[in-house]
């Protein structure tokens, strides 16, 4: 993994935290790209990352004489919102994984150091 890659993915987690524990009240997208130090453009592309994974909802909103979005967790409170964190989410081989694969959870050192330090 390349370290412009692993920023991206510690940006993204960052993001889908704070988008989290905003919860119903959602947060507005441009206040979201001041608190994790982006530009809007890369903060409208983390946004729409995310809703395209279905971790967020982003919705129209007119703010401070102008459009924006506001964000909201998709699903919160749910026995399973750990795991959202999991470096699976936001692995690109992602869609190459499995069980029998060359690419496998058994032997992922990502997801095995993941489990170890969330366990």
């Amino acid at each position: 993994m390349t370290s412009s890659s692993k920023k991206q993915r510690n940006i993204e987690k960052m993001a889908l935290q704070m988008i989290n524990e905003r919860g119903d009240e959602g947060i507005l997208q441009s206040d979201l790209w001041k608190l994790i130090g982006v530009s809007s453009r890369e903060g409208s592309r983390i946004a729409i990352r995310l809703e395209k994974k279905k971790l967020v909802r982003r919705e129209r909103e007119y703010h401070s004489k102008r459009w924006t979005y506001r964000l909201y967790p998709v699903k919160r409170n749910h026995p399973l919102l750990p795991v959202i964190y999991s470096p699976c989410i936001i692995c690109a081989n992602n869609s190459k994984c499995s069980v029998e694969g060359v690419v496998s959870p058994l032997n992922c050192r990502r997801l095995i150091e993941w489990v170890l330090k969330t366990g």
